[in-house]
């Protein structure tokens, strides 16, 4: 064999790639052997090539010489991590699409779902109206019914009577002495005289005018039939394209990566992760509050504030309860009060189902009332078979905490839909896109729980004491108000990081 040349195994280069096998070792321009290198341009070269074209390049150095010991260099044993790290974020970007077709799949039965629910609670609605109205025309048709049936039988009778004297009349004429005639007459004739004093009356009476049943459709339901044409629109809600795609940037890159992207081990690229959930995280350590104005409420000596929301419009509704007639009261979106809503009772929480309804549940009457909450006038009311306290509500359903470990799921007419065990008397609880947050007081704790009520996670920490109401923003960080620490707990969607906002924190 020729100097520097060195031989392989047959077997051995059977198992070589087949990309190894069409590599030319010669130069394609100058045919010519390929035995330097280039290290500036990164590419192989002939004697002519470096005549020609590298005349300047410093460093260029026999191939042999760079490729000695290359398979036990650190740069193969990168590139081969280099490649497991990409695979593995095509896996996860693989697994990602996959889960998104099973998503949409199962989003799919989910609306059919709920647009059956829809549908079965609009029959329902209509079934009790359509019951009802024939319940008001079967009471009308007999009430109708009845005053002709008396008029009926009166003027049969008195037809009869006087058919009767008809017949008597004429037996007196055959048989009958003259003084028997003369009494016979004077008898008929007063009956007569009565029937026609009858007929007067009925003339001039309303009982024998025609009557007519007839049917107005009501103008509620010639606006639904109008106004709706379909149950709703179905949206595609597509993520932010940097949410979904990798981005891949060169190791001299120095650009601050988000928290949602994870960096290669070799340092060369990095891989944007696919989120679990279609929505950018915010740091909680970030998160501050800044004060706009204090708003002062006329709260009476015994009560206490149980609920505060924010209308879609930004009035304010404060519930004041007092264990015997709490208040409502409405604030401008300043904070400047506006008025008392007038109401009788307790109340305990509010949610807004509407631009102009409330609703607001009601622990010592066992109902929850849907109030207009400019005019103050009860729309409806919803008996419950035990107290209720915390409520919510979304655009199909209204969710109240039951007595007893129960969330109760109603529409909007009150018909029940479902109910959830528990375990927890739930006075503050929060509705989330798929689980439901509450909070147990006494023992420090927040809840997660899904929306079967199967126990995801409980979290305690020594900050969040005496946890009160609960809520999230669309990042997924949670809200906690404590009274025992007189704070607002701040704690991100993967329970790692928390911020103590609004008011300082015991010792």
């Amino acid at each position: 064999m020729s100097r520097g040349h060195t031989t392989i195994d047959a077997n051995q280069y059977e198992k070589l790639p087949s990309f190894i096998h069409t590599i030319n070792p010669d130069c394609t321009e100058h045919k010519r052997k390929l035995e330097l290198y280039c290290p500036s341009h990164k590419v192989q070269c002939c004697v002519q090539c470096i005549v020609t074209y590298h005349p300047k390049c410093i460093d260029v150095a026999p191939l042999e010489n760079v490729a000695a010991s290359v398979k036990s260099s650190s740069a193969f044993q990168e590139l081969d991590r280099d490649i497991e790290c990409v695979v593995g974020d095509l896996d996860k970007l693989a697994r990602s699409r996959s889960n998104n077709l099973n998503r949409i799949t199962e989003e799919e039965a989910r609306i059919k779902s709920e647009i059956l629910t829809l549908r079965t609670h609009f029959n329902e609605h209509l079934d009790k109206l359509e019951e009802e109205i024939s319940n008001e025309l079967h009471g009308v048709k007999s009430r109708e019914h009845s005053k002709i049936d008396t008029v009926l039988r009166e003027v049969n009778e008195r037809r009869d009577n006087l058919v009767s004297l008809q017949r008597d009349l004429k037996g007196i004429k055959l048989h009958a002495t003259d003084i028997q005639a003369f009494n016979g007459i004077r008898h008929t004739e007063s009956q007569l005289e009565s029937s026609r004093s009858y007929l007067q009356y009925l003339q001039t009476s309303d009982t024998t005018i025609d009557v007519d049943i007839s049917f107005e459709t009501s103008p509620s339901v010639k606006l639904i039939m109008g106004k709706i044409t379909s149950f709703g629109k179905i949206n595609v809600v597509t993520a932010n394209k940097s949410d979904l795609h990798p981005v891949v940037r060169s190791r001299s890159l120095t650009t601050p990566r988000s928290s949602r992207e994870i960096t290669l081990k070799s340092g060369k690229t990095s891989l944007t992760q696919i989120p679990e959930k279609n929505r950018h995280e915010i740091d909680v350590r970030k998160i501050s509050l800044l004060f706009h104005r204090k708003i002062s409420i006329p709260v009476g000596q015994l009560g206490i504030i149980s609920s505060i929301i924010r209308l879609i419009d930004k009035k304010i509704i404060v519930a004041e309860s007092s264990y015997k007639n709490g208040h409502l009261f409405l604030f401008n979106a300043l904070g400047k009060y506006l008025k008392e809503i007038k109401i009788t009772g307790d109340p305990w929480d509010v949610t807004q189902l509407d631009g102009t309804t409330i609703a607001v549940t009601y622990p010592d009457q066992n109902e929850v009332k849907l109030i207009n909450c400019m005019s103050g006038d009860i729309i409806d009311t919803i008996p419950l078979q035990k107290s209720g306290w915390g409520l919510c509500s979304d655009d199909y359903a209204i969710f109240v905490g039951m007595k007893g470990n129960e969330l109760l799921e109603l529409d909007y007419f009150g018909n029940r839909i479902k109910s959830t065990t528990i375990k927890s008397r739930l006075e503050n609880f929060h509705i989330g896109t798929d689980s439901i947050y509450y909070t147990d007081t006494k023992k420090h704790i927040l809840f997660c729980v899904s929306l079967t009520g199967t126990l995801m996670w409980t979290y305690q920490n020594e900050y969040m004491r005496g946890p009160q109401s609960v809520t999230t923003d669309k990042y997924g960080n949670i809200f906690v108000a404590c009274s025992d620490t007189h704070c607002i707990v701040v704690i991100s969607p993967d329970r790692n990081k928390i911020r103590i906002l609004l008011g300082k924190v015991l010792d």
